[in-house]
């Protein structure tokens, strides 16, 4: 990724987790950077000013643990992996708007699925709509049966579905309700 831009912000690390296209434009996260990648296809050159990072690479000070991006009727969802809440860990599922040069994260959620720590998570997702318009997450477990811990229980792998609900319990006012 690195050599796709023309200006790249500062930001040294490109580790890309999660791509998705939308109306013809490419759009990319990677982990370590709070970053949006949108890159004009039309043709793919390097160091081209037509390829732009939306947003600062280091809005706050720890890495963005982006693992998945899609967009859902022109808003884009951008899942963390895994993140420490008290004793608990979960991924955080943000809702984001894009303009032209950055973003503004209109919602963020934690997920009701907790995992063992950081570094096991959330490794990719795609979202969905049902008949009456509500959406769905489906989500990807990295790991066998979504834990750090059980490395060699090949053959458990996992994917969890998720929707939206309203919870006054955390400061957030929202959950992404397991299914």
């Amino acid at each position: 990724l690195e050599k796709l831009y023309a200006n790249r912000k500062g930001l040294k690390k490109f580790e890309a987790s999660s791509v998705t296209i939308v109306d013809g434009s490419i759009y990319s996260i990677c982990d370590s950077s709070w970053s949006i990648s949108k890159l004009n296809p039309s043709p793919l050159k390097r160091f081209s000013t037509s390829n732009t990072m939306l947003g600062k690479p280091h809005l706050f000070p720890e890495d963005s643990g982006f693992e998945a991006l899609f967009e859902s009727n022109g808003d884009f969802y951008a899942l963390r992996e895994s993140i420490q809440y008290g004793l608990s860990y979960s991924s955080v599922v943000l809702q984001l708007s894009l303009g032209s040069k950055d973003y503004e994260i209109t919602s963020q959620c934690r997920t009701e699925f907790e995992f063992d720590g950081t570094s096991k998570g959330f490794e990719g997702a795609v979202g969905f709509r049902d008949d009456s318009g509500e959406l769905y997450i489906i989500a990807l477990c990295e790991g066998n049966r979504c834990s750090e811990s059980n490395k060699s229980d090949v053959g458990h792998g996992r994917v969890v579905l998720m929707r939206k609900v309203l919870d006054s319990s955390n400061a957030e006012n929202c959950v992404w309700q397991t299914y």
